[in-house]
């Protein structure tokens, strides 16, 4: 059973890490609305973070539009307090 494990890490797990950890790469799956596992609301905020860590364009337009999107919703408030965290 460990072999298995060791086995699927190496030649799966690993891989797969390795080709998203560079940030263009994530970038662009988030962009795509890839998001692995996140809901849409934490993908975004992740894109924001990423583009605006990196000095890219449209993270702006993409918090504008979260914000928008997430009036009135059970989860604006938790968007706020996450973007007021980005400062």
């Amino acid at each position: 059973m460990t072999n298995e494990v060791i086995n699927v890490l190496k030649t799966v797990a690993i891989p797969n890490i390795e080709k998203y950890i560079v940030d263009e790469n994530l970038e662009k799956r988030w962009q795509s609305g890839l998001s692995g596992g996140l809901s849409e609301q934490q993908r975004q905020l992740y894109l924001i973070a990423l583009l605006k860590a990196n000095n890219r364009d449209g993270w702006k337009h993409l918090l504008e539009h979260l914000l928008n999107y997430s009036k009135g919703k059970s989860f604006e408030l938790n968007i706020k307090e996450n973007i007021e965290k980005l400062g």
